[in-house]
Order: structure tokens, then C-alpha cells, then sequence
């Protein structure tokens, strides 16, 4: 996606019919990328996927253009956004009807789920965060305050693999009363240990849930039986 390509790319009646778009690893500016995304005033995209080193201005492009009033997924794996970028895309009045994010390997801390608390985004089902940081800030626990929120009521699948977890944010979400649509929990490569729940059974709550990944904790094996006993009614993965 060189500079003088999304012009002649955006005139194409041919992607007027695209429904997925992936743009990733090219070498262009945010002026550019901004021009292709806003020039097409026909998209009819449900999901578009991007990858480039633009941080926080990728995000903004996508904000910024009034062509995706159907887009239902947003993939921005690696593209080194940080919190002001998240901001971005759930204040715009151009993406309310997204069902699917995808933030992995970005720069996010704890105030992006501040923002997410206050999103828009009534119909969100998938949230992906892998490999993230999300600690406190300025002695305000935003984990907490966004899965006690009612931004999660709606979600079927969460992903926060390597986030550096603890068993403080574990019971975070246990004891979170917005989660009751949650059908996929990830949150493998974390710091949770064999203290994190009195009773493992507590993921019992969750009646949807079918799939827990808890892989590559500080879970010894000694108590592995003991959660597969308590979750017996969902595939866990140690």
C-alpha cells in the first residue's frame, strides 16, 4: 500500500463487493493509509484486518473513516496501538456495530479497559487482548471496574493470554456478575497459581462456558485432578 496506490485502489468498483479486507506490512504512511480507507464511500466490509508500524494513527484512520457502517470484526494484531488508540476506535460514530476485536501484541495498559467500560459497542462478543499488560494505574483497579461492568454482558469469547495475570485479576472475573454469556476463557501464559480460587468449581458460574485454558500457569500438577474434577462439565486445558 504505497502512496499512490490507495487512490486507485479506492476508485475500483471492485471493492465495493469486498466483505474482508487484510492490508499488512506495507510500507506507507498514516496519510496514505487514511486516504484509502475514507475513499471508498461503498465498502460493504464486515471485517477488516491490518497490520502497520503506525501505533496509535492506525486506529485513528479507522475511526476517521465514514465507510464502515457494517464492519462487525476489527483485527489490529501488532500494530503497536497503545491506550489513545483504543479510545479512538470505540468513541467514533462510524464503528457501532462491532462484534469482534482483535488487540493482540499491542502497547495497552489498564486504562484501555477504561475505555472499553464506556464503549459503545453494544454488540460485542469476542475480545482478544493476548499479550498485553494491563496493570494498575494511579491506584484505580480498571480490571476490576471493567468486568463488573455491564461492557461484558454480551461477550462469548475472551482471550488474555499473556498479560501477566495474577490471582487477583482470576478473581476479577470470577466474581464478575456481567460475564453470564462467556463460552471461550483464555488466559493461558499468566502468573495464576494453585492460591487463585478456594474452589475451582466457582467456574461452574459461568453456565455457557465450554472451554477454560488456563496452560502455562504456576499451577502445579498436584491440583490438576482436583480442577478437572471441579470443572468436570468443561474442557479445561492445564
Amino acid at each position: 500500500l504505497h502512496d499512490a496506490l490507495p487512490i486507485s485502489m479506492a476508485s475500483s468498483r471492485h471493492l465495493q463487493r469486498v466483505r474482508q479486507l487484510e492490508l499488512k506490512n506495507f510500507d506507507t504512511t498514516p496519510n496514505s493509509l487514511y486516504s484509502f480507507l475514507s475513499k471508498q464511500k461503498n465498502f460493504v466490509l464486515e471485517k477488516i484486518a491490518l497490520k502497520f508500524f503506525l501505533g496509535n494513527e492506525t486506529a485513528k484512520a479507522i475511526a476517521k473513516a465514514r465507510t464502515f457502517y457494517r464492519l462487525r470484526k476489527i483485527d489490529l494484531t501488532g500494530c503497536f496501538i497503545k491506550d489513545q488508540g483504543v479510545y479512538d476506535l470505540i468513541t467514533s460514530n462510524n464503528l457501532l456495530h462491532v462484534q469482534e476485536i482483535n488487540l493482540t501484541r499491542n502497547k495497552l495498559t489498564s486504562r484501555s479497559l477504561a475505555y472499553l467500560t464506556c464503549s459503545r459497542w453494544k454488540n460485542l462478543k469476542r475480545l482478544i487482548l493476548n499479550s498485553n499488560t494491563f496493570k494498575e494505574e494511579h491506584g484505580r483497579d480498571y480490571f476490576k471496574h471493567f468486568f463488573h461492568s455491564k461492557a461484558v454482558s454480551n461477550l462469548e469469547v475472551l482471550k488474555l493470554a499473556n498479560c501477566r495475570l495474577k490471582n487477583e485479576h482470576l478473581a476479577c472475573l470470577i466474581s464478575s456478575p456481567y460475564l453470564r454469556n462467556l463460552c471461550h476463557l483464555a488466559i493461558e501464559l499468566n502468573e495464576i497459581n494453585n492460591t487463585a480460587l478456594d474452589d475451582w468449581g466457582e467456574f461452574s458460574k459461568f453456565t455457557k462456558l465450554e472451554l477454560l485454558n488456563l496452560e502455562a500457569n504456576e499451577i502445579t500438577h498436584d491440583i490438576e485432578e482436583s480442577i478437572y474434577s471441579a470443572l468436570s462439565g468443561i474442557t479445561v486445558i492445564l
